[in-house]
């Protein structure tokens, strides 16, 4: 009541204070990074790498192996320093079996990844590796995960080598594709063209801070054999292009031509020319289609040379793409992608029929963000029907929403506070706040209007009002700030995912709370003699 009371005598001090708050969370969000979805230590891990192309399945497996030996080297290393043992097992007969490792288990494969950049090819190994929950081990995997990739980073063979630490599993259900969080198109038909751009921009990211591993997800090229047909000289021959074709690959690859059975056994007539008679380029020219009964060399209608073709080509709506995909390193996706977008505007110039775009983890965050901002716009539109019908009056709940700018500078404290990201979560704790934050300033305007009806004076029943309600208000804010505190402050397995929700919650009513208390009293207060003297 004393405080109320001081705050109605120095209304203009109030209100600078106000101002100062908000003028304060402005200047905070700048440096609050925003990002789809926090990183979550889920207990995987993924790596995917690729060797040279054309490399032997074999000896792709084989460096799956050697990879695992660094990954359980590591983590020893990891284990020592800690000096914290992982926690036992505990078995279905109630036993308990010590832990030498917090790898649970281990799969790999060669010749294909499962997603993301690579495809098939028998230069292509994934590992996959599950480790116990997060409380039974004393390190994270994020943190296992880059000394792992420091070492792979510094092995010759490797053409690429990527780690990914995040749930496959939750990644599909917030809508990600299991790539890296940014990701750069670059759309055009002409190949070198968008791989040069490609690499342009990857030289670019290089220089931002934050980006890790910026990879063109492009292949080299496998050598191949290109026949380029004369189709006026084949076609005074007699010759066309589809019997040339069906001519070339029955002898050099072969045809079935029928089956033989014997017995119960039945052996598949494959058709093609002698190993002596396939092995050169010589042998492609030399060969002879048969066109009308007459036997023609393919040399007299078709030229053939030695060249580097695509191991696969990437379409996204029936158009070429290479893509540029990067991690992002103690810095939010959203100011990574903010600087690498500026960084392209000012030095990258597209030519003719090439176009950019981006996906990956800021194209959902954007579409997200967008609609969670209609949402909240929304949120705010209902909340004011309703206080308007059950007032009968437009200006009271007019008053009551300026307490939700204020819980939105709490949240923007908390969050900096924190270190924590403004993502989707945090987003959706905004949109809560803005029905439970009107609250408490609900509770306060009915009273004090309650005793205007009375007949009190202003300055009277604000400060009575104040008194009489500060206990309910307390009330309702403390329940849910300590409601929320063990999902603030929990470490346990997915955590990362809930707590900048809470925290938004938490920062937000408790500022919201200490202005409603006094400054939207104090602004009402303004109103009512304002509007009493009008009339």
């Amino acid at each position: 009541g004393k405080l109320l009371s001081f705050c109605l005598s120095h209304k203009r001090l109030v209100f600078i204070a106000a101002a100062v708050v908000i003028a304060a969370s402005l200047l905070v969000l700048p440096f609050i990074g925003t990002e789809f979805t926090p990183d979550q230590d889920s207990g995987e891990m993924t790596i995917r790498f690729q060797l040279p192309v054309s490399t032997r399945a074999e000896l792709t497996a084989n460096t799956a192996r050697k990879i695992l030996d660094v990954l359980y080297a590591k983590e020893a290393e990891l284990l020592a320093e800690r000096k914290k043992p992982i926690a036992p097992q505990k078995n279905l007969d109630g036993t308990i079996t010590p832990r030498k490792t917090a790898i649970r288990f281990t799969n790999w494969r060669a010749g294909r990844a499962s997603s993301g950049w690579g495809g098939r090819g028998s230069h292509i190994g994934q590992l996959n590796i599950k480790f116990v929950d997060k409380e039974e081990r004393p390190y994270g995997t994020a943190e296992l995960g880059d000394r792992v990739l420091s070492e792979l980073r510094e092995w010759p063979e490797f053409s690429r080598v990527f780690l990914d630490t995040s749930n496959r599993l939750m990644s599909m259900i917030m809508g990600g594709n299991n790539e890296k969080p940014i990701i750069v198109k670059i759309f055009g038909y002409d190949l070198n063209t968008t791989v040069g751009l490609a690499n342009q921009i990857r030289e670019l990211a290089l220089d931002i801070p934050g980006v890790r591993d910026p990879i063109v997800t492009f292949d080299d090229g496998n050598r191949e054999m290109v026949v380029s047909i004369d189709r006026e000289a084949a076609a005074v021959l007699g010759a066309d292009v589809k019997n040339i074709v069906s001519s070339i690959r029955t002898l050099f690859y072969g045809n079935g031509a029928s089956e033989f059975r014997e017995g119960e056994d039945e052996y598949d007539i494959f058709v093609q020319l002698g190993e002596g008679e396939r092995t050169t380029v010589e042998d492609i020219r030399n060969s002879e289609i048969t066109v009308n009964g007459r036997r023609i060399r393919l040399d007299s209608f078709a030229t053939i040379k030695e060249e580097l073709g695509p191991v696969t080509i990437t379409r996204t709506s029936q158009e070429r793409v290479v893509n540029l995909q990067m991690d992002v390193f103690d810095r939010s996706v959203g100011e990574v992608a903010t600087d690498l977008k500026k960084a392209i505007a000012d030095n990258v110039l597209l030519p003719p029929g090439i176009a950019i775009a981006y996906d990956g983890q800021i194209k959902e965050q954007a579409k997200s963000f967008n609609e969670l901002t209609l949402m909240l716009f929304l949120g705010i539109a209902l909340v004011y029907m309703v206080m308007a019908a059950q007032f009968e009056s437009y200006l009271a709940p007019f008053i009551i929403m300026l307490s939700i700018p204020f819980a939105f500078s709490g949240a923007i404290f908390a969050l900096g506070a924190t270190g924590k990201t403004l993502n989707l979560m945090s987003f959706i704790g905004l949109i809560m706040l803005v029905g439970t934050v009107v609250n408490n300033a609900i509770v306060l305007i009915d009273y004090i209007n309650i005793l205007l009806a009375r007949g009190l004076p202003v300055g009277e029943a604000i400060a009575s009002a104040g008194r009489q309600r500060l206990r309910p208000v307390l009330m309702t804010t403390l329940t849910t700030v300590f409601g929320m505190l063990p999902m603030a402050f929990s470490l346990s397995t997915g955590s990362e995912l809930w707590s900048p929700m809470s925290i938004a919650i938490i920062g937000g009513l408790t500022i919201s709370t200490l202005v409603t208390l006094v400054f939207i009293p104090t602004l009402y207060s303004t109103v009512v003699k304002y509007r009493r003297v009008a009339q």
